[in-house]
């Protein structure tokens, strides 16, 4: 009676047991989710720096008054918004449009 007891309670406890092929499959596929996240997080840093560079490079397509911007050629109080010849900015490592200014 106890041998049988015994039995029966070792195979409850195994019955929601993995075998090792299952265990191996969900391990492959945890992996496959790992790579995927981590090509879908270099996706996106990609995709912030080239926004940050788009900004950064419309910005420089402007004059700033206070708050206000005014693209090349404005003329504002006796000054005009023009390229300023001369001056090359570096962002990054890397050269970024003459920038507006006003003279």
């Amino acid at each position: 009676m106890k041998a049988l007891f015994a039995t029966a309670a070792v195979c409850i406890v195994l019955t929601g047991c993995a075998s090792s092929s299952d265990m191996d499959r969900a391990n492959i596929q945890i992996k496959s989710m790992e790579e995927q996240m981590t090509a879908q997080d270099m996706r996106v840093q990609r995709l912030e720096q080239s926004r940050e560079a788009r900004v950064q490079q419309d910005l420089a397509q402007y004059c700033f008054l206070g708050t206000q911007m005014f693209s090349e050629g404005a003329y504002y109080a006796g000054k005009t918004c023009t390229r300023k010849a001369g001056t090359m900015v570096y962002q990054g490592g890397k050269p970024v449009v003459y920038p507006l200014a006003w003279q």
